[in-house]
């Protein structure tokens, strides 16, 4: 879910890739939200650009 939120997919869009309900994504999101410590859909963005980036240059 964060992959494609960071890809620029909205809610509705995943849940409907997904054949699922907006509210079933919804509580996925607060779940990943919980389970890496942030509070919004742009911190998840933010942490998540940080550790791939961080990765890049790992071999």
């Amino acid at each position: 879910m964060a992959v494609l939120l960071a890809a620029g997919l909205r809610l509705i869009e995943i849940a409907r890739s997904r054949g699922a309900s907006l509210e079933t994504v919804r509580a996925q999101l607060e779940s990943v939200l919980q389970k890496t410590g942030t509070s919004s859909q742009g911190q998840l963005i933010s942490r998540l650009a940080r550790g791939l980036a961080g990765g890049l240059g790992r071999g």
